[in-house]
């Protein structure tokens, strides 16, 4: 049996792993924010690593994990309960303020139009929505849950500009670590956060590039 295994053994994706670890609890409060959330519940993929180009799904267990990662940082026995119930508070007041998940969640926006026009279901964005998060309940502790309506005025299209040398690099939205700080920072300042000064002198290179590349479009 061992020979066969070890012969035969394949690597599991993340979202896979994250479904059947029942001994990591940062695992299990994601899979029950999944499971809960309405848009997450849905349209939420438990398989794969990434989204296949027609699937009906808009997020994979993995990227909601991250997320949870981002905004919770650590879940041990003794705050689970605490740690939970605030993922869950905090991924439905999320839910209900980006409209596009909701045309989905009502049928009037197909997952695969989304993920094709907008960025806002992809991991990047999902990590730097929980980084955000533990920023903003950090310094707005009663009032947080009413200023993410900031995030309903964000102009989430491929086609923002500002999501250049952000989360976006050409057409291609980018995963990397620093693409998710600087999208998280991004994030911050359109909520009015506060920002470290490393943050800053980041989105200001960013903004730099976007500058760059409107200089380069006047030219042709």
């Amino acid at each position: 049996m061992f020979s066969d295994l070890n012969r035969t053994a394949r690597t599991t994706s993340k979202s896979l792993n994250i479904l059947y670890n029942h001994r990591d609890l940062l695992s299990q409060v994601a899979l029950t924010v999944a499971e809960r959330i309405d848009v997450f519940k849905r349209f939420v993929d438990k398989d794969r690593i990434s989204l296949p180009l027609r699937s009906p799904k808009l997020f994979t267990l993995g990227a909601v994990y991250d997320g949870t990662l981002a905004l919770l940082e650590t879940v041990e026995t003794g705050d689970y309960d605490v740690k939970l119930a605030q993922a869950l508070e905090f991924w439905e007041a999320v839910a209900a303020n980006v409209p596009e998940w909701g045309r989905v969640a009502s049928g009037d926006l197909k997952p695969v139009e989304l993920r094709q026009e907008h960025i806002n279901s992809h991991a990047v964005v999902l990590w730097a929505l929980g980084a955000m998060g533990r920023t903003l309940i950090s310094e707005h502790p009663t009032d947080w849950t009413s200023r993410l309506s900031a995030l309903k005025g964000i102009d989430w299209r491929r086609t923002n500009r500002e999501w250049q040398g952000i989360a976006m690099s050409g057409a291609d939205v980018v995963n990397r670590r620093q693409s998710r700080m600087d999208t998280s920072s991004f994030l911050k300042r359109k909520l009015g956060l506060t920002l470290t000064p490393a943050e800053e002198r980041s989105l200001r290179g960013a903004n730099q590039l976007i500058t760059d590349l409107k200089a380069l479009i006047a030219n042709e």
